[in-house]
């Protein structure tokens, strides 16, 4: 009864899909969730399961994908699927029983704690199965969430995470990273997130709206140098920080950003590794 998987269930409820029943190793978290759906949901253990539902979700973390699909007692008729970004159809290998119909159902979402079942809606849902009754069923189960649906089918899976990892779990990495710098300048550190935090949101939201090069603000997007020069100096004393900033300034440089010739080999100059930072009185 994880974040994915109970958020899942509530997104699934609401879009009228047929529930029939939930399952946890844990059975009394299980019969509890299923008061919270209906009084038509059977709370069951994972053996169980395949006794009430054909399609059945395995929302475990990654590293028990294939332990959970081999306690499901699986015939022809099932289709087992998972939502882990990270691993493929052979995850689904149950050592036991006949095959079923293998599925992935990852959503490119984030899952706080208590995360609504509207949280679906409008995300990206990438899919993959080795059966085209099953793939179809889980774009149109996308659809029913309001979600859009696109195939996993011969992609580079660790490849495909870590791009959704570097936009969803880094951004809560540099949060972390500003919080130390907003102390370093003398704020109080437990006002950063909720300072902080609109200038992220704000940013998504650019992102969603703009090509990247459009969406981009600040000083490396305006050319202003000598900002950049100062954002260095005040990071000396962290160098791991300065790196950092370096390094995120150098992929920024990478797109087709409207800059003079000038700002740009001076910025780009700068944010080489092992650059010396000119002094404060210097001419940018």
């Amino acid at each position: 009864m994880g974040r994915v998987g109970t958020c899942l269930a509530r997104a699934l409820r609401l879009a009228g899909q047929p529930l029939t029943a939930v399952a946890s190793a844990k059975h009394d978290a299980a019969r509890r969730f299923a008061e919270q759906l209906g009084d038509d949901v059977h709370a069951t253990t994972p053996e169980n399961l395949a006794a009430h539902a054909t399609l059945i979700f395995i929302t475990v973390p990654d590293a028990n994908v294939s332990d959970a699909c081999a306690t499901l007692r699986l015939s022809e008729s099932h289709a087992v699927v998972h939502t882990s970004g990270v691993l493929g159809l052979s995850a689904l290998s149950p050592q036991s029983g006949k095959p079923a119909r293998r599925g992935v159902f990852h959503p490119l979402q984030a899952f706080p704690r208590g995360a609504e079942p509207e949280r679906f809606y409008g995300v990206h849902v990438g899919i993959e199965a080795d059966d085209s009754e099953l793939e179809q069923r889980l774009t149109a189960l996308a659809g029913a969430l309001g979600s859009h649906a696109f195939s996993l089918q011969g992609v580079e899976r660790a490849a495909y995470h870590a791009a959704a990892v570097f936009v969803s779990n880094y951004v809560v990495a540099l949060h972390a990273a500003a919080e130390r710098i907003w102390a370093r300048a003398g704020l109080p550190q437990n006002m950063a997130r909720a300072a902080l935090a609109p200038l992220t949101s704000g940013a998504a939201l650019a992102i969603a709206q703009h090509e990247l090069p459009a969406a981009l603000t600040g000083p490396l997007a305006r050319g202003d140098v000598s900002t950049l020069e100062r954002h260095l100096r005040a990071l000396e004393a962290e160098p791991e920080l300065a790196a950092l900033y370096r390094g995120l300034a150098r992929q920024l440089l990478s797109l087709p950003l409207r800059l003079e010739d000038a700002s740009r080999a001076a910025a780009s100059q700068l944010m080489a590794e092992d650059a010396l930072v000119p002094p404060e009185d210097s001419e940018p």
